[in-house]
């Protein structure tokens, strides 16, 4: 099987975006294209408010040394922001759950491993 390393991985916003930010950072290992293009081709590959929010950057910027960089924090601000607030919010969420007095025990566990 032979991999084109020229194409840096697909953004999915059903993922976590950890481990999309991980692939980028293997594949910026292995990839052939120059540093300078790297951030270049990925924010061209991305789509929907990832590639909104790397259009924000001017050319030049990303066309550098440090624009993977500069696209990785850029992208940090929006998705690492998300992904913490709907874990405070799963937490919220559970740390609310109580066991009322008239529901069984059964009943209750049955309810709670459906959440």
């Amino acid at each position: 099987m032979v991999s084109n390393y020229r194409t840096p991985p697909k953004f999915d916003e059903a993922r976590p975006y950890e481990c999309w930010k991980n692939e980028v950072n293997v594949w910026r290992r292995v990839t052939e294209l120059d540093k300078k293009k790297q951030a270049l081709t990925v924010a061209l590959g991305l789509e929907g408010r990832a590639r909104e929010s790397s259009m924000e950057i001017p050319a030049e910027d990303l066309d550098s040394d440090d624009g993977m960089a500069k696209l990785l924090a850029k992208l940090d601000e929006v998705f690492l922001k998300e992904e913490k607030d709907r874990a405070y919010e799963a937490y919220s969420h559970f740390d609310g759950i109580s066991k009322d007095s008239a529901v069984s025990m059964a009943d209750y566990i049955i309810d709670f491993e459906q959440r």
